[in-house]
């Protein structure tokens, strides 16, 4: 009942006035930067997929010990069956809580809170999406393991982005002409 109710005010919302929001910010995420951040953000959510759909994966194995052999084929079919939906849903999360646009200008607790939030949301869309609305087998840890990897990666990738850029700007600054 709850559920249900939660959806249709979600539903009507996104109807009327959180479709608009949802299309201006992914519009503004994705179109109003320089062709060359585009690109930066094009080339950091490609990373982005591979990384969710490397966590996916791993994060049903780890529930098992990294044994491939004691993960029970339903629980295969089941991670088979939510890798599209998962790697959808996280990306839009992304788009959403803006780790696209910022670029990682400057490493701020800003920029990590939005890190930090975005893993525990997608987290909570996995566990509703598979334990409530797809009715999956799976085990009850495996959201958990995905939100850990999931924030730890993310946070790692855009890290290492940042320090790539201070390193690009200082070797750039110091060469000689």
């Amino acid at each position: 009942m709850v559920y249900n109710t939660f959806v249709y005010i979600f539903a009507v919302y996104m109807h009327t006035k959180g479709e608009k929001k949802l299309k201006k910010i992914i519009h503004k995420s994705l179109f109003e930067h320089s062709k060359e951040s585009r690109i930066r953000a094009f080339l950091l959510g490609v990373i982005d997929v591979m990384m969710i759909s490397f966590f996916i994966v791993t994060s049903l194995l780890v529930r098992f010990d990294l044994s491939f052999h004691s993960v029970e084929p339903v629980f295969w079919d089941s991670m088979i069956t939510y890798l599209p939906i998962g790697i959808i849903s996280t990306v839009i999360i992304f788009i959403l809580f803006k780790l696209y646009s910022s670029m990682w200008t400057y490493a701020s607790i800003e920029e990590a809170l939005h890190i930090v939030f975005a893993s525990l949301t997608a987290m909570i869309v996995q566990i509703i999406t598979i334990f409530f609305v797809l009715d999956l087998p799976m085990p009850r840890s495996y959201p958990l393991f995905f939100g850990m990897q999931l924030l730890i990666g993310t946070a790692a990738v855009r890290f290492c982005y940042r320090g790539i850029r201070v390193l690009r700007n200082r070797f750039v600054a110091t060469s000689p002409e």
